[in-house]
């Protein structure tokens, strides 16, 4: 990882991936809404299981899933994390996504 990265704190571990057509890759897991929230995006640090690690721009946006998706899910509404410009096999599953701390923090307001 590069010298900056080295702030970066860990927001997840990709569980998995969606592949949207129109949308690119999406995360699992999914956030709650905090109060306040405005959708963003963030320069991520993507670290593979096997170690490598690269950068990618990600946007946390808010999502509503149908009834039947959400009836696992506190509430319908979800914040995703999409990285429109990475495939699958770019991003594991068991991926780490690392975040400066102002984004996490965001996510946990």
């Amino acid at each position: 990882m590069r010298e900056r990265d080295q702030s970066r704190v860990e927001l997840m571990v990709v569980e998995d991936i969606f592949d949207l057509s129109g949308l690119g890759l999406t995360l699992a897991p999914l956030f709650e809404v905090p109060p306040r929230w405005a959708n963003r995006d963030e320069d991520v640090t993507v670290v593979r299981p096997d170690g490598t690690a690269f950068s990618a721009r990600a946007k946390f946006e808010v999502t509503h899933f149908r009834l039947a998706e959400a009836s696992r899910l506190k509430s319908p509404w979800q914040i995703v994390i999409r990285l429109p410009a990475e495939t699958k096999a770019t991003v594991p599953i068991g991926s780490r996504i690392l975040v400066d701390v102002a984004a996490k923090d965001a996510l946990a307001s």
